[in-house]
């Protein structure tokens, strides 16, 4: 599998229900929670950061 994306969504407040086309939408308070728990870590300043082979990232099971 190639993963699914899961993002902060601002622009509404139905979490819970269908609203896109793959993405876990996540309230902008539960991403930032989860974004801090979850690694690779990106260092102050980067905009990005991609897992590799020593830091493979973090699986989130959603059931």
């Amino acid at each position: 599998s190639k993963g699914v994306g899961l993002h902060a969504a601002f622009w509404h407040r139905s979490f819970g229900h269908v609203r896109s086309h793959g993405c876990v939408n996540l309230a902008p308070l539960d991403a930032k929670r989860l974004f801090a728990w979850t690694g690779p870590h990106m260092p102050a300043g980067w905009i990005a950061v991609l897992p590799t082979r020593y830091e493979p990232g973090t699986i989130v099971r959603i059931r």
